[in-house]
């Protein structure tokens, strides 16, 4: 973990030890952690659309590429980090 992901992990949990964050922000904050990278049934879907070279991935700059042109290689989201 980074630190700057560490102070604000730090500078959240004393708000939250004086109640200082609301249940949404808690919960909206979980949703953007699971929101964060792909589930096992995106994977599957994925590599579905990958054999069938069907589709557009986004890559690392903000670039559209269609699947046929990336060969076997994952969209950046999509890689173990």
């Amino acid at each position: 973990m980074a630190d700057d992901d560490k102070d604000v992990e730090k500078a959240m949990k004393q708000l939250e030890d004086r109640g200082k964050i609301p249940d949404f922000v808690k919960e909206l904050d979980d949703l953007a952690d699971k929101l964060s990278a792909p589930g096992p049934k995106e994977e599957a879907v994925f590599e579905e659309l990958r054999i069938m070279c069907v589709g557009v991935w986004l890559v690392e700059y903000g670039k559209l590429v269609k699947v046929s042109d990336r060969g076997s290689e994952k969209p950046a989201a999509h890689r173990e980090k």
